[in-house]
């Protein structure tokens, strides 16, 4: 049995001068009719199994074998070497498509408006219709629906990636102190309970909405904080007994400390949101309560600059650091796609044995 088995082996080659002289209509067309000639066959439809030896059939030093029904291992005189085969992406009109790692690969407008878009709505308290009017002013003509689609979509993101930075740069740094505390929020007319824990500076470490107050949920929250950041050497709570019940599972109670204002920096941590909900007019789901103070959190703890204990010079650095760190990075140019003229499929003949 002879079969031409098309490798995901693609090498780039530089056009020719007569290549490039050809329209892209053109190019497609011959490259349509190109690939009509070689009929697509997989390791699968050949019904090979695995452990098949497959020879080439221009020369026979070189075996390769079946490992599994994507995979082949190549053999000959310089040593072996083993090659996926995964699926090609196809587009909806059949065309061969490369992956990309770009998010802002489906929307119109640039990754610069877009970032700025959703840092004025979730980092001022501003409504949607705001953030439309004040992007006008600006030359940027975008509907507040838009905007809403573009922070429930992209804010999680830019809020993970800033997350990541400032947790990884934490680790390596003792947690002196953690203030815990819940607070009161209203979400379709019934009242759910919003856990936050910030440290010693006022950086919001964990913020976790639950339906209750209880042990477990002071358990669930207390887990999901520690497996990010580890155990401070104190933990200040208020005088709720879940914190105590939690903690003495977690063999933390050592360290909880409860004090009349000991805990005002959690307390002065939920005015910003406080803020921010009544300009939203509350919540309606606690989905989307979570979401919404995740991404508030991280980009408040980005941009919390402490104005109040830095001079005007140094506050000036921080924010303008704060800004470009904001930036949307240049994304990876995408690799051409199999289609175009530039790429050629490396096709090989093998021969399994009858």
């Amino acid at each position: 049995m002879k079969a031409i088995i098309e490798l995901v082996a693609i090498q780039e080659q530089p056009l020719s001068d007569a290549e490039q002289d050809i329209s892209p209509e053109q190019r497609d067309a011959i490259e349509a009719t190109e690939r009509a000639k070689t009929e697509r066959l997989s390791l699968e439809r050949l019904g090979l199994k695995p452990g098949t030896v497959l020879t080439f059939t221009k020369d026979p030093t070189i075996t390769c074998t079946v490992a599994g029904p994507k995979t082949v291992l190549f053999k000959g005189v310089e040593g072996s070497v083993s090659a996926n085969l995964p699926e090609p992406a196809m587009h909806p009109t059949g065309r061969l498509m490369a992956k990309s790692e770009n998010p802002f690969r489906w929307f119109d407008s640039s990754p610069a408006v877009i970032q700025l878009v959703v840092m004025l709505y979730v980092r001022y308290p501003l409504s949607l219709r705001n953030v439309e009017d004040l992007a006008f002013e600006r030359g940027i003509d975008v509907c507040h629906e838009t905007v809403r689609k573009w922070v429930n979509r992209l804010g999680p993101m830019f809020a993970a990636k800033i997350r990541k930075r400032r947790v990884h740069a934490m680790r390596q740094h003792t947690h002196w102190r953690w203030h815990l505390d819940e607070v009161y929020v209203r979400v379709q007319g019934e009242m759910r309970y919003l856990w936050r824990a910030v440290d010693h500076e006022g950086e919001v470490l964990e913020s976790f909405v639950t339906k209750t107050r209880d042990k477990a949920a002071a358990l669930k929250f207390m887990k999901k904080l520690m497996k990010r950041h580890g155990c401070a050497k104190a933990i200040t709570t208020d005088g709720l007994r879940s914190y105590k019940a939690a903690m003495k599972e977690l063999n933390v109670a050592d360290r909880q400390e409860v004090g009349r204002w000991a805990n005002n920096r959690a307390e002065n941590s939920h005015q910003p949101f406080r803020r921010r909900e009544r300009v939203m007019l509350r919540f309606r789901r606690m989905k989307t309560l979570q979401q919404f103070v995740s991404t508030h959190a991280a980009f408040h703890n980005h941009f919390n600059q402490e104005r109040n204990l830095v001079s005007r010079e140094i506050y000036r650095e921080r924010r303008s650091a704060a800004l470009a760190e904001c930036k949307p990075s240049r994304p990876k140019p995408r690799r051409p796609c199999p289609h175009r003229a530039n790429w050629r499929q490396v096709l090989v003949g093998l021969t399994a044995p009858s």
